[in-house]
């Protein structure tokens, strides 16, 4: 009878990489900040909105060298869900951000790249990046209001948010009478103001 023979097989084992390779293959959140600032300044506004979503490093990074077109942009509110359209008009471009921070609210002005926003059940009001999705708290306004703007951003120490609730006319002194609400980031209440005045109210860019 013939006889078989029978031949193994070795399977290599997988070889494990050593300190010294582990050390040459650094992740890229190691990556020195102002390489990072130099890559995040390269992208352009979506890729960089994008890649700021990767870590809190790549934020950091895309934040601080994130420049904003000049031109106005169009911030379009969604029907329902949290998916807003920022709408580049110049270069006619779409994009397309999730922001779940804005749930429920509603727009009351805008300057600067920051939207003032008042939450439709609570009244919680706050101010809101939606580029840097950084988010400033503000006392709840419980009355209703005419008018509301802000003179600069809220990262700024002269920031200061002003709304008028009431316009009247006080029959019986035949006056006209505005009621003027103030407050700032970091106050805890809105302070309000009653007076007369006789001319038109106007609120002062930037002051």
């Amino acid at each position: 009878m013939a006889s078989h023979s029978t031949s193994s097989t070795t399977v290599p084992r997988k070889r494990s990489k050593t300190q010294s390779e582990v050390a040459v293959s650094p992740s890229f959140d190691d990556l020195p900040s102002s390489l990072l600032e130099v890559i995040m300044s390269r992208l352009v506004l979506k890729d960089n909105i994008r890649a700021s979503a990767s870590c809190k490093t790549w934020r950091e990074a895309a934040v601080s060298v994130r420049v904003v077109e000049t031109h106005p942009w169009l911030f379009c509110f969604p029907k329902r869900g949290t998916s807003f359209e920022l709408l580049d008009p110049l270069h006619w471009k779409t994009y397309t951000l999730n922001l779940p921070e804005l749930a429920d609210s509603t727009l009351c002005y805008s300057r600067d790249g920051w939207l003032l926003m008042r939450r439709s059940v609570s009244k919680d009001m706050f101010f809101f990046n939606p580029f840097s999705r950084e988010l400033v708290s503000l006392p709840k306004f419980e009355q209703s209001f005419l008018v509301i703007a802000f003179s600069c951003p809220p990262t700024s120490n002269h920031c200061v948010v002003g709304l008028v609730s009431s316009l009247r006319f006080d029959v019986e002194d035949q006056e006209r009478r505005i009621t003027i609400s103030t407050c700032h980031p970091g106050a805890t209440e809105w302070i309000t103001q009653e007076s007369e005045f006789h001319s038109v109210f106007l609120w002062h860019d930037k002051q």
